[in-house]
C-alpha cells in the first residue's frame, strides 16, 4: 500500500480522470486528494481524504495560498508519491524541496484556435511539464505535440465507466451526441442529418438527440439550425444534463455521435464519449481525427469528415451496415478503455515504478 497525493485544481469529483482514479485506487492505496474550493456540491469517495483551498481574495492572494498548502502538504514528506495534474504555475511546485517524486500529467493540449496562440501555448505546457522528471501525457499525438521523447513519456489514456444497458436492435435509427458544443459545430450534424432525410425520405425513422451546452451563440445556432430545416420532429436539443441522469438516453439510443472537428488541435485529443458509447454497446458515427481512427474499430462504427455532407455520408454507411453491429462485440472491443482496467493495468504500475524508484529512464528532454 503507498501514499498518494493527487494534487489536482478540479474541486473533487468535477475532473472524471482523476475522480476514477481515485475511486479504484482507493480500496489499495491511501488517497489524498488537494484542489480548489470552486463552492461547488462536494463529493466524497470512501477512503480518499479531501484537502480543499480556499479562492477568496484576489487572485495573487489565492494562488499564492495554493502553492503554500501544497508546499506544506510536500514538505510532509508523508507521500509516497505526489501527482500532479498541470496548472499555471505548477512548475513551481519543483522548488519545494521535498523527498517525495512528483509525477506531471497532461489531460490536454491547447484548443486555442490561432496557430501561434496555440503553438505558444503548447511550448509554455512543455517547459511547465519538463521542469519534473516523471511525466505523463493522455496520447502519443498530444506526447508528439510537445516534444518529448517516447522514453521519456507515459502514455496515461482517458477512458469510461461500462454502461449496463441493454443490446441495441437497429429497426430505428436513435442517435445521440453528448457533450459541450463550444468549438464543436454539433449544426453540421443538423445539417447531414437534414440532407440524409431529403436523400432517404423524411418519414424515415430516425432521431437525433443533443446534451450539451455551450456559449450563447453556441446554443443559438444549434437551435436556428433545427428551425431553418426543419428538423424539430426528429432532433431534440436538450441542454446540459448532469451525466448521473444520461441513463435513459443510453438505454433507448443506438448510435453515438463524436463529432470533432479535424483541426490540428483536436486530432490528439481523445474524446470520452466515444469510450462511453462503445462500452454503452453503441456503434459511433465519429470524425476522422487521428486519435478516433486509432480506437474505434470497423466492427464499432463509422469516421467521417468534419462537414455536413460527410456526415450524411457516414450515417448512410452505418444505416447500411446497421444490423451487422454487435453490442457485445462492441464492448468487448473497448474494454481496455474501462477507468478500471486503465487504473489498475497503467497507472498504479506507473505510480509502483515512480514510488519505489525503478524507473529506467529520465523523462526531462528539451522544449
Amino acid at each position: 500500500m503507498k501514499r498518494i497525493l493527487i494534487i489536482d485544481q478540479h474541486q473533487f469529483g468535477y475532473l472524471t480522470d482523476t475522480y476514477c482514479y481515485c475511486q479504484h485506487l482507493a480500496s489499495r492505496h491511501d488517497i489524498t486528494y488537494l484542489s480548489w474550493d470552486y463552492g461547488l456540491p462536494p463529493m466524497h469517495v470512501d477512503n480518499v481524504r479531501i484537502v480543499t483551498v480556499s479562492r477568496e481574495g484576489s487572485p495573487v492572494h489565492r494562488v499564492a495560498r495554493y502553492l503554500r498548502r501544497v508546499r506544506e502538504e510536500l514538505r510532509t514528506g508523508s507521500y509516497d508519491v505526489a501527482f500532479v495534474v498541470l496548472f499555471t504555475g505548477s512548475s513551481l511546485l519543483r522548488l519545494v524541496r521535498t523527498s517525495i517524486p512528483l509525477i506531471i500529467d497532461l489531460r490536454t493540449g491547447s484548443e486555442l484556435s490561432h496557430p501561434l496562440l496555440r503553438r505558444l501555448q503548447n511550448a509554455l505546457f512543455a517547459f511547465e511539464a519538463s521542469r519534473y522528471r516523471h511525466i505523463s501525457v493522455i496520447s502519443e499525438g498530444l506526447r508528439e505535440i510537445l516534444g518529448f521523447s517516447p522514453q521519456g513519456c507515459h502514455i496515461l489514456p482517458l477512458g469510461a465507466d461500462p454502461q449496463d444497458v441493454p443490446g441495441k436492435s437497429f429497426q430505428e435509427i436513435r442517435l445521440l451526441y453528448v457533450g459541450t458544443l463550444i468549438q464543436r459545430h454539433i449544426e453540421r450534424t443538423v445539417e447531414g442529418l437534414a440532407a440524409y432525410r431529403n436523400t432517404h425520405g423524411r418519414d424515415v425513422p430516425i432521431h437525433y438527440d443533443i446534451v450539451g451546452d455551450g456559449f450563447p451563440e453556441d446554443n443559438a445556432l444549434l437551435k436556428e439550425t433545427i428551425r431553418r430545416l426543419d428538423c424539430g420532429a426528429v432532433v431534440t436539443f436538450h441542454g446540459r444534463i448532469p451525466f448521473a441522469q444520461l441513463r435513459p438516453f443510453l438505454e433507448r439510443c443506438n448510435v453515438g455521435v463524436a463529432f470533432v472537428p479535424m483541426t490540428p488541435y483536436f486530432h490528439p485529443q481523445p474524446s470520452t464519449k466515444v469510450f462511453e458509447y462503445m462500452l454503452a454497446g453503441m456503434p459511433v458515427l465519429a470524425t476522422r481525427t487521428d486519435e478516433n481512427a486509432r480506437v474505434v474499430p470497423a466492427l464499432a462504427g463509422v469516421l467521417h469528415d468534419d462537414t455536413a455532407e460527410d456526415f450524411c455520408n457516414g450515417l448512410t454507411r452505418l444505416v447500411a451496415s446497421a444490423q451487422t453491429y454487435s453490442s457485445s462485440r462492441i464492448r468487448e472491443a473497448a474494454q481496455e478503455y474501462t477507468w478500471e482496467n486503465i487504473v489498475h493495468q497503467n497507472l498504479e504500475p506507473f505510480l509502483l515504478r515512480v514510488a519505489d524508484g525503478h524507473a529506467a529512464h529520465d523523462p526531462r528532454v528539451p522544449v
